[in-house]
Order: structure tokens, then sequence, then C-alpha cells
């Protein structure tokens, strides 16, 4: 059916409908004129009336049938050159938003204790005791609350920060975020306008570099919490090129999904000089299920940037532990601000994009278009 469609909207078939249209006219036109074409008497059409009629039929219908023909000529040169237009907007935007020098800052809770984290809180609210208000001193107060100060901030130049090598230090050298792009494209094994999350692979982003890197503690009295505050630390491009994304166009209708994670646990483990055992009671499990995001902010070169709050927090059977997303637009430059568009998430889209990362751990990847622009295909190779 396609193919007769196509083969209808062809130049060559308008081409004919006009001609034997205009043949027709002029033949029949010919053929009648100066004919008698009905009877004196009854007034009925003579034989050669009746050829002069059917031409003007034939004629009028050719002549409809071309009309009809430059009408869905027209849509569909109007739909190539819409297509047309789109796939250079996309072209130029990819090279305006390249997916790289993104940098963030997050905030990432300690709920549970693990090696050495419970005599640093010790050691934490001995100081802070000394001055809770901070009347004398504003070192450590951070926030405070309708009965006084709650949150206290220390630096890495505190003399109370951890220090390096320690069992706190390094944790906190190993932590960090996971974060995961997923494209919202059409699901043709579930039918027409039913939508999917496809992933992309995932990058990680923590403390890189603790001797430049802006970092610090937080320590909340109330709940004895303590928190990593992390602050304009760059994502490794290396990184964001093994996602397979080129350009935040090509997560533009997308989604975004972070969570907390362990960046080389093996490593801190070696480092204490734990064993297996004592290194997953200790260390893996306090992190695996206590460790929390508050916020996280992502921003771009370009005036983009986008958050994962708890308003979007996920609860993904396939993850146990905690999971935000971020949701993108259709449109990439409704606003630079990308989550403020669209308002609140729906519970179905939470859905879609847990079932997204359940296709991914089952080892799906979204497939980018072959037919890349020449901007992208340079991203590619550099």
């Amino acid at each position: 059916m396609d193919g007769l469609v196509s083969f209808l909207q062809h130049p060559f078939v308008g081409f004919l409908l006009k001609l034997f249209a205009g043949i027709a006219a002029a033949l029949f036109g010919i053929l009648g004129l100066g004919r008698d074409v009905r009877n004196k008497d009854d007034i009925k059409l003579t034989p050669k009336g009746r050829v002069a009629l059917i031409g003007i039929i034939v004629a009028g219908t050719l002549g409809s049938g071309s009309v009809i023909y430059d009408y869905f000529s027209a849509e569909r040169t109007a739909a190539d050159e819409k297509l047309k237009s789109e796939r250079l907007l996309q072209s130029v935007q990819r090279g305006l938003y390249p997916f790289k020098g993104m940098r963030t800052d997050f905030t990432l809770y300690f709920t549970k204790d693990f090696e050495g984290l419970t005599e640093y809180k010790h050691l934490v609210r001995s100081e802070v005791m000394k001055d809770p208000q901070c009347k004398h001193s504003n070192r450590y107060c951070y926030g405070s609350g309708a009965d006084g100060v709650y949150l206290y901030s220390i630096d890495p130049k505190s003399p109370i920060f951890p220090k390096p090598g320690s069992p706190v230090r390094t944790v906190l050298e190993h932590v960090g975020l996971y974060v995961q792009p997923f494209k919202r494209v059409q699901d043709p094994a579930a039918g027409a306008n039913v939508f999917k999350f496809s992933p992309f692979d995932g990058f990680a982003v923590g403390v890189s570099d603790p001797q430049t890197e802006q970092w610090s503690l937080q320590y909340d009295i109330k709940s004895d919490f303590v928190a990593l505050d992390v602050r304009d630390v760059k994502v490794p491009d290396d990184s964001l090129n093994k996602t397979g994304v080129l350009s935040l166009v090509d997560i533009i209708p997308g989604a975004m999904i972070s969570g907390p994670t362990e960046l080389g646990v093996n490593q801190m483990c070696d480092t204490l000089h734990l064993v297996p055992a004592d290194c997953r009671q200790y260390i893996e499990q306090p992190l695996y299920g206590g460790m929390k995001i508050e916020v996280a902010y992502f921003k771009f070169p370009y005036p983009k940037s986008y958050t994962f709050g708890l308003q979007n927090e996920l609860h993904c059977q396939s993850v146990p532990t905690q999971l935000i997303g971020s949701f993108f637009p259709h449109d990439i430059d409704a606003s630079n601000f990308l989550n403020e568009v669209g308002g609140s998430t729906s519970d179905d889209d939470k859905k879609l994009l847990c079932e997204g990362m359940a296709r991914y751990q089952n080892g799906e990847r979204y497939d980018q278009p072959k037919e890349l622009s020449p901007q992208s295909k340079l991203k590619r190779h550099e």
C-alpha cells in the first residue's frame, strides 16, 4: 500500500495526469466543435453529443486528479522540507551543546557508620560542643533552626578534617555519584504511541583531586549524620565519551538517573589493610545501604544545567539503592534549566525509567542514528 501511494506521488504521474487532461480536453473539444449534440425533436443527446459528454467527464476527472496530485505532492514536499529543517537544526544544536565540559555540585549523606566514622563523629561533636552556638567563633557553624545551630561545616583546612590515610578520608576519596543517560523513544514492540527510556552507558564522578577540588564535610548534630559536600568538580571528558552520548541533544527528550556509588572499593580496603570479609562488613555494606543523595547539580560550559532532587526519587526493584531521576523536555531550547520544563514528573514516567534501568542491566543500549551530522562525526573522533 505504501509503495502504491509513493508511486502515485511520483512527479511522472503528475506529468501524465496533466498531459492526458490537456489532450482529452482538446481532443473531445475538437470532436464536439460545431456538432449537433442534441436531437431537435426530443432534446436527447446525439451519438456525437454522448462522445462530447464523455470527453467532458474524462477531462474533468483527469483535471481533478491533477489537482489532488498537486495537493498531496505539496504536502509531501512540505513534510520533506520540515524534516530537512529539523535535521539542520539538530545538526546545529549538536555543535552548540556537546556532551563535555560538565561540572557538578553534590551533597552525599552517610546514614550508616562505616569503618572509623563512629569515632570521627565523636571527635567532631566534642569540638563543636565547645561553642555550639558559635558565640565566640563562626568556625564551624553552617545552618541553624528555631532552637539554635544544628549544622556544622568542616573544610579541608580545619584541624578536625579527616587526615590523609585515615579510614574516613580514604572512604571520602573513593565515593561519589553514578549517572546514567536515557533517550525517550517509541517502543516498536509495544505499539504506536508507546514510549520507553532506552539506556546509554553511565559515568561516575567523585573527588578526583583532593588537593585542588572544593569539598568539605557537614555534620548534622540532630541526626548525627555526616555528609560529603562537593562543589564545582569537573566530570572527566573521557568518562563522558564512554557513554556514547555525543551531544546533549542525544538525550532530548530523555532523562538521567543518579545514585551514590563507591569508586574502587577494593582499593579502599587495600589501603585500610582489611581482609575481604571485614571489607564487606565494615565498608561495603554500610556504604551500599547508607549513602544518600540530598541534591546534585550538573552544569555545562554553555548555559544548560540540570539537577537531581528528592522530589523525583525512584523506587526501582532492579536496584535496591537510592536512585533519583532527572527528566528532560522535548525542546532543548525551551529553558536553560532543563528540569523546570513540564512541571512535576508523573509516576508513569518514573516507572518507565525504572524499566529502562532494568533493560540496561540486561544488556540493552540505545542505538545512535547512523545519519550523524558532520559536527557529531568530528566530535566522535576528537
